[in-house]
């Protein structure tokens, strides 16, 4: 029981500096955007406190067994993903250019870059699966592994990104690429345990050679 909240407690500690870290970068684009537009708090502050609202709630499903609503996570959840990456890029450039005097030209077309930059983050699910092809040299490998491929599966994140559909196609571009075996390793499920039987459905169509 000790040994659970001490884990609760690093959890929460996690959490907190997280929302630190997302709100920081929120200030000085959101600072910058209303001294030009002349804009009152009274527009951002609600703007402010729904958009990290999501953040918490989402926060708030992390350590439990049931993921949150498909809904939740492909709409609401991912533009805030996308947002967040935004932040994150803006932020410095937003202060480097007020530490430099730099025109607001400048910071304008910067945050148009971090804008880019966080809606290409929310279309990385979407992507196709990247497959890379590496030849690893073992000194002393004993005779039998020499020549035997392995196909290495990370970070599926089944979910409501990553349906089963979508889970079984990466399993065929598995199978198509003839390998002795297959290791997978995490992230395999995006939250809670509700997407398991997917993912051992999908996994269910995997014919490594060996094993």
């Amino acid at each position: 029981m000790s040994k659970l909240r001490s884990q609760r407690r690093l959890f929460g500690r996690f959490v907190l500096l997280l929302f630190a870290v997302m709100v920081a970068c929120q200030v000085p684009p959101v600072l910058f955007v209303r001294a030009q537009t002349q804009t009152s708090w009274a527009l951002w502050l609600p703007v402010l406190c729904v958009l990290n609202l999501m953040l918490c709630i989402r926060m708030w499903y992390v350590p439990r067994p049931e993921p949150p609503p498909v809904w939740f996570e492909r709409y609401i959840i991912w533009g805030y993903f996308g947002i967040a990456v935004m932040g994150l890029y803006a932020a410095p450039g937003v202060v480097i250019g007020w530490a430099w005097n730099v025109a607001p030209s400048w910071i304008w077309a910067w945050l148009g870059c971090s804008a880019v930059l966080g809606l290409y983050s929310i279309g990385i699910p979407w992507r196709r699966i990247a497959i890379r092809r590496l030849t690893i040299p073992i000194p002393d490998l004993p005779a039998a592994f020499d020549g035997v491929t392995i196909a290495h599966i990370s970070d599926l994140h089944a979910g409501p990104m990553a349906p089963e559909r979508r889970l079984r196609s990466w399993m065929r571009r598995v199978n198509a690429l003839a390998p002795d075996y297959v290791f997978i390793t995490g992230d395999i499920v995006a939250t809670g345990v509700d997407f398991i039987p997917t993912v051992e459905r999908a996994f269910a169509l995997l014919k490594p050679s060996r094993g």
